[in-house]
């Protein structure tokens, strides 16, 4: 299948808001779910106060266009994540989703939870 996914997380600007711990994302889309993907770029420091991560998936993932996710965090920090979006290309074709956090996810340690608001 000729896709990929793209994933951006936005950390919240507020003191104590980054998290050196693992993230993982598992993706829910039209035609099914991923595995829990990390969110991880190798030699980089991800998940900072006030940044924006950017993270790529490719073939061997298909879900169809994505409708929700779901992250989790293993680790002793909090994390305080602001905003996920997910953009998918097939073929040419492009969707993209965005969920928001309503500033609820200050993750804790061994914590997973749903985003499902979507913003249209």
């Amino acid at each position: 299948m000729d896709c990929f996914y793209f994933v951006v997380t936005d950390t919240q600007n507020v003191e104590g808001a980054s998290t050196d711990d693992d993230i993982f994302i598992l993706l829910i889309g039209k035609k099914g779910y991923s595995d829990w993907l990390e969110l991880d770029v190798e030699y980089l420091d991800d998940f900072e106060k006030g940044n924006s991560d950017y993270f790529q998936f490719f073939d061997d993932l298909y879900i169809g266009e994505p409708i929700g996710a779901a992250l989790c965090k293993y680790g002793g920090n909090d994390w305080k994540v602001e905003e996920v979006n997910v953009f998918f290309e097939q073929k040419g074709k492009k969707y993209q989703d965005c969920w928001h956090t309503n500033g609820r996810a200050v993750a804790k340690k061994y914590n997973c939870w749903l985003i499902v608001t979507a913003i249209y």
